[in-house]
C-alpha cells in the first residue's frame, strides 16, 4: 500500500494544522511524514493538470489532483465535498476511514 502527496496537499495540512494547534504540530507531522517516506511508501506527485471535480470546497481538488496523477485506487476520507469524484470517471473513488479498514482487514496485518 501506498500513500501520495504533492506539495498542494502538504501546503494544506500546514494551513489547517497550525491554524488548530500550533507550529510545534506541524512539525510533528513532517517527523510521521519523514517516517512515511523513509519506509519506501510515500509517492510524492507534482499533478501538472488540475481536473476541478471538486466544487464546493476548491482547495479539495488538490487531493483529486494529486490521486488522479499516481492512479490512486482511492481518497480516504469522511468529507461529503468529494461525492462528485465518485461519477467523474476517475480511478480514485472516495472510501470512508471505516470501509477501507474493512474491505482491507486481514490483507496488510
Amino acid at each position: 500500500m501506498n500513500w501520495a502527496v504533492s506539495q498542494r496537499i502538504l501546503t494544506e495540512y500546514r494551513e489547517m494544522i497550525t491554524a488548530m494547534n500550533d507550529h510545534a504540530a506541524w512539525g510533528r507531522m513532517e517527523v510521521l511524514l519523514d517516517l512515511i517516506d523513509a519506509t519506501g511508501t510515500l509517492l510524492h506527485s507534482s499533478p501538472y493538470f488540475q481536473f476541478h471535480v471538486i466544487v464546493n470546497d476548491p482547495d479539495d481538488n488538490a487531493f483529486t489532483d494529486c490521486a488522479i496523477s499516481v492512479s490512486a485506487d482511492y481518497i480516504i476520507t469522511k468529507d461529503s465535498d468529494f461525492g462528485p469524484l465518485k461519477n467523474a470517471g476517475y480511478k480514485p473513488q472516495p472510501i470512508t476511514p471505516e470501509d477501507f479498514i474493512a474491505r482491507y482487514r486481514g490483507v496488510y496485518v
